[in-house]
């Protein structure tokens, strides 16, 4: 029984984290103000925003975060609603030092599905291998990060 309660309440405690409703979101009259939200709310400084994408109608801002563990990358997706805008972050960061790049499903606000890509390009041009076949990511000059979007299908 004790087993029981402690499991429900890590369950509790897990679905009461990542439970995101659209009334949650902090809403703003441009985009750049809900931009300068999300960086204050994930602790980084404007420097750390190294990408934006736009695709298939919805957003992206790439970020950075230097922690003790090593070099990660984060991205939340801008939502749109009635002239407003909100910063939306449904993901954790990943972390891409010591890899091989990394990629992920995420969740926009409005339910659209993507893959993301991320990674270190060491000084190179790269080339990807997603599921519509191989492609040339964005590359950050300052950080060396190469970064992609992919509406999935």
């Amino acid at each position: 029984m004790k087993r029981l309660v402690v499991l429900l309440a890590v369950v509790l405690s897990i679905v009461g984290c990542t439970t995101f409703t659209h009334n949650d979101l902090q809403w703003f009259k441009s985009k750049q103000e809900a931009i300068d939200h999300g960086i204050k709310e994930e602790g980084i400084e404007k420097q750390d925003v190294f990408g934006e994408i736009e695709d298939s109608g919805e957003t992206f801002i790439f970020y950075k975060k230097e922690l003790e563990e090593g070099l990660s990358v984060g991205v939340s997706s801008i939502s749109k609603k009635d002239s407003k805008y909100a910063w939306y972050d449904s993901d954790q960061d990943y972390y891409i030092e010591n890899v091989n790049g990394v990629s992920w499903e995420t969740k926009t606000q409005s339910g659209k599905s993507f893959t993301i890509y991320a990674g270190l390009s060491n000084g190179k041009n790269r080339t990807i291998n997603t599921p519509n076949g191989p492609i040339s990511p964005n590359i950050d000059k300052e950080t060396g990060i190469y970064y992609y979007v992919e509406l999935s299908k």
